[in-house]
């Protein structure tokens, strides 16, 4: 299973102390365009949904297709320790991608169907005026 994660699931993690900041990393950060980020750097700004500090220690917290760029998804999963958090993060772009996709689809059917009811009401307005004549 590991060996899958890390061939194809573009495995990459960090450990992140209990102050936010990156105290270990490894993996495919690149691939989520976290590979700038430097040992010490606070992840905050770049991994908002993340506080070490308020992770418990055994605690496990699952946040599936997290878009990380606006062309990059991921699994994230956060694992609690003593002194902070480790982050692994795993490979969804191309579901993410296709959410998104089916997500603008309906979108665009109910702003279709907005228009269709409108039409139709202002039909039936005309209607009645003709036969109000």
């Amino acid at each position: 299973m590991l060996r899958f994660a890390v061939e194809h699931r573009g495995l990459a993690y960090c450990f992140v102390d209990k102050k936010n900041r990156l105290r270990k990393r490894g993996g495919d950060l690149a691939k989520y365009s976290l590979s700038d980020l430097d040992l010490g750097d606070d992840v905050g700004g770049r991994l908002p949904f993340l506080d070490a500090g308020r992770v418990g220690a055994d605690e496990i917290i699952v946040l599936p297709l997290v878009a990380l760029t606006p062309s990059s998804y991921a699994d994230v999963h956060i694992l609690g320790a003593r002194s902070g958090a480790w982050v692994v993060f795993l490979d969804r772009t191309s579901e993410g991608q296709m959410y998104r996709a089916m997500q603008q689809r309906v979108n665009e059917s109910k702003l279709l169907e907005e228009r269709l009811a409108k039409v139709t009401a202002e039909l039936e307005e005309a209607k009645k005026l003709i036969h109000a004549r």
